[in-house]
């Protein structure tokens, strides 16, 4: 904090533009008179076994597990790229390799337009504020035949898509999430076959985004998740002219590490909540943190969203809600990176009841967290045999803290495992 503030810490003179060591000595006191000697334990229901579910380990290894992508290809098959190698996979059914390749560090998001796959890479999964990051286009996703048609984009994450300029090609929201810098993207196309960049938010952290038509005017709306510094859920109003206005829906303290969203009906009104997870903890030293887990925000009234449930999972990344067991009734399957390594490690994967919010129901597959740790997933019927899979994927790579469990992830270099839903 000092460094950024530019704040006198020892008394030798105040930096241009920075703070007097009266005023730092005034907030470091602040800090240690107000801030708690612990915090509480996270309210976690007694986990039960969950039943239903066949694991399946695949056989192919790739090295140290590093993967940044993970999607099903709607077709059996899956989609990974693997940070440590630079690698692109395309899996078959089977999981054996139907293509692969050396592309560029970090692919992290893939589309389908028309008769053209677009893949996103990071160009560096380390953190930091190099423009390495790039868009490409190829043939029915077709990777060797891929043609960059963006770059130096500061680590992009995440990315959608829609005709902004009417010209039937795709133009592109683009979560640039560097470091100390970054931002929101918009790369619209051009004839010459490249993008014009647009910067719709100079800021760090852009990790999720979200196209809906939130008033009903006709234009594409943009929802987008920050991560970074200023934690927030911005809503940005397309006026129909390539601008935009936005409003901040939510703000969380630079403490919550907010790490995915997602829109979902989930009580079928015509009306999506925001689904919201808080659990980065890549701290100095990680703590457990109670108001870590996955948050359920509801519109009120016209784009006015209040929180309406919460259900904590220190180190929540990502939450996939399904009917999973086939009882017609809404379920959520969540990840976590960061859990409690020591008391409850099981937790890198569950599946949470929420219906009965005061007393939802948490599963868990016993001894899952040794194969892996859980950074992605996606769901789709891979088996096509009509209830819903999930996949996780791990990342083993550049990882804090290091755990009980680092040698074993490495040793037997599982990139990532499929639960087959056994319920048909």
């Amino acid at each position: 904090m000092a460094s950024f503030m530019f704040a006198d810490t020892n008394g030798s003179g105040t930096p241009k533009g920075g703070i007097s060591h009266k005023i730092w000595k005034s907030i470091v006191e602040y800090y240690l008179k107000n801030a708690p000697d612990a915090l509480a334990e996270p309210a976690i229901p007694h986990p039960e076994t969950l039943r239903g579910f066949q694991v399946v380990i695949p056989p192919s290894r790739f090295g140290i597990p590093s993967l940044t992508l993970l999607r099903s290809a709607g077709n059996g098959g899956i989609i990974l790229a693997d940070a440590n190698n630079k690698s692109w996979m395309e899996l078959r059914r089977d999981f054996s390799i139907a293509k692969a390749g050396e592309i560029a560090e970090g692919g992290v998001d893939v589309l389908r337009w028309k008769e053209h796959c677009y893949s996103l890479f990071m160009g560096s999964f380390s953190p930091n504020d190099e423009a390495l990051g790039m868009l490409l286009k190829q043939p029915l996703c077709a990777i060797e035949r891929a043609v960059v048609i963006a770059d130096s984009l500061r680590r992009p994450v995440c990315m959608r898509a829609h005709d902004w300029n009417h010209d039937d090609e795709p133009d592109f929201v683009v979560c640039e999430f560097g470091r100390y810098s970054g931002g929101l993207s918009l790369l619209l196309s051009q004839p010459n076959g490249r993008m014009k960049r647009i910067m719709l938010q100079s800021s760090p952290g852009a990790i999720s985004v979200e196209l809906r038509d939130f008033n009903k005017d006709g234009n594409m709306d943009i929802l987008v998740l920050f991560a970074q510094a200023n934690e927030r859920i911005d809503l940005m109003l397309s006026n129909g002219n390539g601008t935009f206005n936005t409003r901040t829906l939510m703000q969380f303290p630079a403490s919550y590490g907010s790490s995915s969203m997602k829109l979902f009906d989930m009580d079928k009104d015509g009306i999506e909540e925001i689904l919201y997870t808080a659990g980065d903890n890549a701290d100095f030293p990680a703590i457990i943190k109670p108001y870590h887990g996955v948050y359920v925000f509801r519109q009120e009234k016209t784009l006015d969203y209040k929180q309406q449930y919460f259900f904590p999972l220190p180190g929540a990344y990502a939450v996939h809600p399904g009917d999973y067991n086939g009882d017609g009734r809404l379920e959520f399957a969540c990840i976590s990176f960061f859990p409690d390594w020591i008391k409850n490690p099981d937790l890198g994967f569950v599946i949470i009841d929420p219906n009965d919010a005061s007393r939802p129901k948490y599963t868990y597959i016993p001894r899952l967290h040794q194969a892996g740790r859980w950074m992605l997933m996606d769901t789709d019927d891979v088996d096509s045999d009509g209830d819903t899979d999930i996949i996780l994927g791990s990342m083993t790579m550049e990882t804090s803290p290091v755990t009980a469990f680092t040698s074993m992830w490495a040793k037997n270099k599982i990139p990532f495992v499929l639960l087959r839903n056994l319920t048909k």
